[in-house]
């Protein structure tokens, strides 16, 4: 029995030494099997790269081929020759292109221009048309570069005869038959009142007001005006007498409307300037001694004329023209769209102003309807300046 257990146990001995030994084999296997298959990763590779490598020599020896070979069915059928004139720019298609464009945006600023300019008020027509009004005037136009805006201002009592001088002297004309028939049926005698205003700055309103004042005064009228333009005056600089002692001192003060008036150098014609006290606008107060004054001058002479500012730009010129008599309503020909010029006249006829017509300033006589009387007054002006 002890020898068959002795046995028993080294079978059992020997069976574990061969399982472990197995064992051992088994992960010996593993490791050939996975060394196998790099090797078959790195043949494959070789391989490829074996014949990509003969791939670029074959190209490699026909390009060399190809190289040493000479042309010889290669035939010159002209010679290069270098052009006389440069391929760019084309400078005759690029002036034909220019001449082409500048022509077509000269037709639509054309059409643009004349579309602008139908808009304006220009002529008789567009004041009847968009004003509903009437046209008492036309002030030719003068080089202000060449006057300056006294010059224009004084032109009238400098050459009498010129064309200024007759184209206010037939506003004034107008004017004063207004007056005397507004006179007509009245029991009280006196003089007018006439206010002159514009749309915007810079229409002229100050040079027809002045000029029409000069003319009035050498037809044998006694003219006063007065400077209620009380953020921009002028009047005395276009009559060359001094600012203060004037409107504002009078509205301020209880001084006496005669001992302010200033003589000028026309006869006849006498100035109540801005005055030298600051005020900026009318109020109740003052508008009722400018009523007060109104009707004193209008006992001593025959016009009263008052230059204010634009309708537009000051808001108690419609107050002012509400006491006025007559109204001129000065537009610049070609300045001002016909919807802005409306709206002036607009404000002025709410404030229940007394509208006697329309001046159109700045108008060149040379064209149109004007060609004659440029000719016949513009040569008589020209004379007496000679003369």
């Amino acid at each position: 029995m002890r020898l068959a257990e002795s046995a028993y146990v080294s079978s059992l001995s020997h069976e574990a030494k061969l399982t472990k030994s197995l064992e051992g084999q088994t992960v010996v296997v593993r490791d050939l099997s996975a060394k196998k298959n790099e090797l078959d990763v790195q043949e494959k590779e070789e391989r490829n790269l074996s014949n990509m490598l003969d791939d670029a020599r074959d190209r490699f020896r026909r390009l060399n081929i190809s190289a040493g070979q000479v042309a010889d069915d290669v035939e010159i059928i002209s010679s290069a020759e270098t052009p006389a004139l440069p391929f760019k720019p084309n400078r005759a298609l690029y002036v034909a292109m220019g001449v082409f464009v500048g022509l077509l945006l000269g037709g639509f600023c054309g059409v643009g221009l004349d579309v602008e300019e139908k808009r304006k008020i220009s002529t008789v027509k567009d004041v009847s048309d968009a004003l509903s009004a009437s046209t008492i005037g036309f002030i030719p136009n003068i080089d202000d570069q060449a006057t300056g805006f006294l010059e224009t201002c004084q032109a009238s009592a400098k050459h009498p005869h010129g064309a200024m001088a007759e184209a206010a002297r037939k506003v004034g004309i107008r004017l004063w038959r207004r007056a005397l028939a507004l006179r007509d049926g009245k029991e009280k005698s006196g003089g007018v009142a006439v206010l002159v205003t514009s749309c915007t700055p810079e229409e002229g309103k100050t040079t027809i007001l002045a000029n029409v004042a000069v003319t009035l005064a050498q037809s044998g009228h006694k003219v006063a005006v007065i400077d209620a333009d009380l953020r921009k005056p002028n009047v005395h600089r276009v009559f060359a007498v001094p600012i203060e002692d004037g409107l504002t001192d009078y509205l301020k003060d209880s001084r006496q409307a005669e001992a302010l008036l200033k003589p000028t150098a026309v006869d006849d014609l006498a100035v109540l300037t801005r005055g030298g006290a600051r005020m900026s606008s009318f109020t109740v107060d003052t508008i009722d001694r400018f009523e007060e004054l109104l009707n004193k001058l209008k006992q001593k002479v025959d016009v009263v004329m008052i230059d204010t500012a634009p309708i537009l730009g000051v808001s108690d010129v419609g107050l002012l023209a509400r006491l006025a008599d007559e109204v001129i309503f000065v537009l610049e020909a070609g300045k001002l769209r016909k919807t802005i010029a409306a709206r002036g006249m607009s404000i002025l006829r709410d404030m229940g102003a007394k509208v006697t017509g329309v001046v159109l300033s700045n108008v060149r006589y040379s064209k149109g309807d004007y060609f004659y009387y440029a000719r016949y007054y513009g040569t008589h002006e020209t004379s007496e300046k000679g003369s």
